[in-house]
């Protein structure tokens, strides 16, 4: 898919590290493109965390909620994305605070990985990524 002119287009990966009070700078590159607010979720088992757009995060929603009506069983995953989701504003350094948490889900400690997912970015533990051998 070719990237319209009005699409949020994330690509790229970056290391990056959480400070000692929970945040986590965004490159300013993938902020120009996000705008603010942002939406932090953990995503079902995977013990990654996504960032999204307002925008892109009602699509998310309007999406897992369509699910929802169809298919019961998948219930109990679309409550905890949903719910566990939380509305951050970066600073004006461009940081955003992880609640503790969204930090203990995704195994984060100090280094992680961004990573630009086309609509969202994905936060990484280096020990999860490292898993995943990526």
């Amino acid at each position: 898919m070719i990237p319209q002119d009005d699409d949020i287009f994330l690509v790229g990966t970056i290391k990056a590290r959480v400070d000692d009070n929970r945040r986590l700078t965004i490159p300013r590159w993938f902020r120009a493109k996000m705008g603010s607010p942002l939406i932090l979720t953990g995503w079902g088992n995977s013990h990654i965390l996504r960032i999204y757009p307002m925008t892109e995060w009602r699509k998310v929603v309007d999406g897992v909620s369509d699910l929802a009506t169809r298919d019961g069983s998948s219930h109990a995953v679309i409550h905890n994305i949903v719910s566990g989701a939380v509305e951050c504003a970066a600073d004006a350094y461009g940081r955003i605070t992880i609640p503790a948490r969204l930090m203990e889900y995704a195994g984060i400690k100090k280094n992680v990985l961004i990573a630009g997912q086309r609509a969202y970015l994905e936060v990484l533990g280096m020990d999860i990524r490292d898993a995943l051998d990526m």
